[in-house]
């Protein structure tokens, strides 16, 4: 189990390997150090005096420290380990001590930091002096992209973080492959170098096999491990080695290579930790076994299904279901950066379109047509590159959302037959209003005829408006406009005519309005002002003949009473009552219908637009 350390005097120390510092606690038993074979014991070291000049202190541990040397005989800098005074058994200290020295320095690897030299310095105390390597731990940089440091997530993408992990793996294999199990891997131990350097620390807990090959591992003071002791970091140690760390195999290092992918995709740990998080409930959590499902818990971050599936299959609780080897993982993870590569590829490009899109769009809404057509094309090729442009969403949206200043000559057509379209329709329907006239028969007859011409001229004219009316919706497209104004003169004329049942005032105007309103419901502004002149004349002529005394009075005024005489019907006074109630009720009725439809278009257009729109800006992410 992991004990917390003093942080190192400088960058330098966290990047050190370090027995002493490995994550690891004895939980029941007790310890049974081994002898160190005074044949293995290092050279002493008679002149270490004059060859190592220490400069600095880089980092002490619970039982090693690591200090900043510079080596006379090849004039470089190294970094020196050695084992600090008074520190357990100084035979079980020296051992560890040791072999960490010899396992590292025998597995000759780029991503493991090269020993020089192991020896006996003054006073008795084995050091061994390895490569001083500069650079950032995963733990630190991790730690930092969370803290929302947005320098190291530039410098540290996923896909540098992803190669970084890919050189761990291929050399967690070459370690596996001469009889080295590491057991203690975690971000705090792969250091990312300041020139690309990948290394993989501390391997003190290292434990070796049974010899497989000329190029095995001799650890020489290999030792067992303390019974009733669990060595490893809770949270990355594998729930096998909550167990019998003696029994483990390389699967072991491949679940925690599965927790530190993990944690590099979600920047989340795969087991619970923090300060309010015991050892217990970490190696409970472990036992158990967590959702490896990377996507599941970070919902948010953009996570490939590919590693993620290695995640999973990586820290299956049962070690026969994860990867059967560190290169395994390698591989899997090498497989999705060839295929990131291409991808990669395919985002520049789509980055290139997008570019060239914005660069036309702007040409377009500075009121160059053309370049709306150019840049449209050049969104869907950088789409089509890449689906997640966010540049190229944005210009498309904005070209969507944004129409041309002047309307083209295509949609021109199509609006001007839509518009013929929607003339047709409305004329079927004024030509059933219009002979829906016969309804007021009864009462037309009801009131009592007087003069028949007249009255015949009412209905005559409606009926030959709504048969015009009818004609319309059927006539071709250039003869449309010409029928609608033939059926406007009808009914207005026939509406006019009413003017000899209640003179000019009464109901004449509010079946001119209603007509009149029925007709204006046109695109065509000019033809909306002329229909409206149209309605206001076939009110004015029955007036103005009137009081010109053309025509006989309808309106007589005697001691200041209006008399209304009726020219065209008897008008007795139930008829009457219920002819003027039944017109009144309908100059309510039906153009509060007629307005309420046109309102409900008017609002399934408008909601239409906003959907649209709404579904445009779903296309940009927020």
């Amino acid at each position: 189990m992991s004990e917390k350390h003093p942080k190192p005097a400088s960058s330098d120390a966290a990047i050190l390997p370090t027995l002493v510092d490995s994550g690891h606690a004895t939980t029941s038993g007790s310890s049974h150090p081994q002898r160190v074979d005074t044949a293995d014991r290092p050279v002493e070291e008679s002149g270490f005096g004059a060859r190592y000049e220490t400069r600095s202190v880089l980092g002490r541990g619970g039982m090693g420290e690591v200090r900043l040397c510079r080596d006379s005989r090849i004039g470089r800098e190294v970094a020196l380990k050695v084992v600090r005074e008074g520190t357990g058994s100084a035979a079980d200290v020296k051992s560890r001590f040791l072999r960490e020295a010899r396992v590292q320095g025998q597995l000759e690897h780029p991503a493991v930091v090269p020993v020089y030299d192991i020896g006996v310095g003054p006073g008795g105390a084995e050091y061994f002096t390895m490569r001083r390597v500069r650079g950032s731990s995963l733990e630190e940089i991790f730690e930092r992209v969370r803290q929302g440091h947005a320098e190291t997530r530039a410098d540290f993408s996923m896909r540098r973080v992803l190669s970084a992990f890919l050189q761990v793996c291929l050399a967690v294999d070459f370690a596996h492959r001469r009889g080295v199990i590491h057991r203690d891997l975690k971000p705090a131990n792969i250091m990312l170098g300041d020139f690309g350097e990948v290394y993989l620390l501390d391997w003190g807990l290292a434990r070796v096999t049974e010899k497989t090959g000329t190029d095995s591992v001799d650890a020489k003071t290999e030792r067992t491990t303390m019974q009733g002791s669990i060595l490893g970091t809770p949270g990355f140690m594998a729930p096998e080695q909550v167990g019998s760390s003696d029994e483990i195999d390389g699967r072991a290092d491949v679940y925690a290579l599965g927790s530190i992918l993990f944690e590099a995709l979600t920047l989340e740990p795969l087991h619970p930790r923090g300060p309010a998080v015991t050892t217990h409930q970490i190696i409970a959590s472990t036992l158990r076994g967590a959702d490896a499902r990377a996507q599941a818990r970070a919902p948010d971050r953009e996570i490939p299904p590919e590693l993620e599936s290695a995640c999973v299959r990586a820290t299956a609780l049962d070690p026969s279901d994860r990867f059967r080897s560190a290169r395994e993982l390698a591989d899997a993870i090498e497989s999705y950066l060839d295929g990131d590569r291409d991808l990669e590829l395919r985002r520049k490009l789509g980055a290139s379109h997008a570019e060239g899109a914005l660069r036309q769009a702007e040409r377009a809404f500075g009121g160059d047509e053309p370049a709306r057509t150019t840049a449209l094309r050049e969104v869907g090729r950088a789409l089509a590159l890449d689906p997640q442009n966010v540049g190229a969403l944005r210009t498309l949206a904005r070209l969507l959302s944004e129409p041309p200043r002047t309307i083209p000559p295509e949609v021109e057509a199509e609006a001007t037959a839509a518009d013929r379209s929607h003339h047709r329709i409305a004329a079927r329907g004024g030509g059933f209003a219009f002979f829906s006239f016969a309804l007021y028969v009864p009462f037309y007859l009801w009131l009592g005829i007087r003069n028949w011409t007249l009255a015949v001229l009412v209905f005559g004219l409606l009926f030959a408006a709504g048969g015009a009316s009818i004609a319309t919706s059927l006539a071709q497209d250039r003869h449309v406009m010409k029928m609608r104004w033939v059926a406007l003169f009808l009914a207005l004329s026939g509406i006019a005519c009413t003017a000899g049942m209640f003179g000019p005032f009464m109901i004449l105007p509010a079946l001119t309005a209603v007509v009149t309103m029925s007709f204006c419901m046109i695109p065509d502004r000019k033809g909306r002002v002329w229909t409206i002149v149209a309605g206001a004349v076939a009110i004015a002529i029955p007036a103005v003949v009137e009081w010109a005394g053309w025509l006989p009075a309808s309106y007589l005024f005697e001691g200041g009473r209006m008399i209304v005489v009726p020219r065209t019907n008897e008008m007795p006074r139930t008829a009457t009552f219920a002819t003027l109630l039944a017109v009144s009720l309908a100059s309510v009725v039906t153009p509060s219908i007629f307005l309420g439809k046109v309102r409900d278009a008017l609002s399934d257009a408008e909601r239409s637009v906003l959907l649209q729109k709404w579904q445009l800006s779903r296309l940009v992410p927020e």
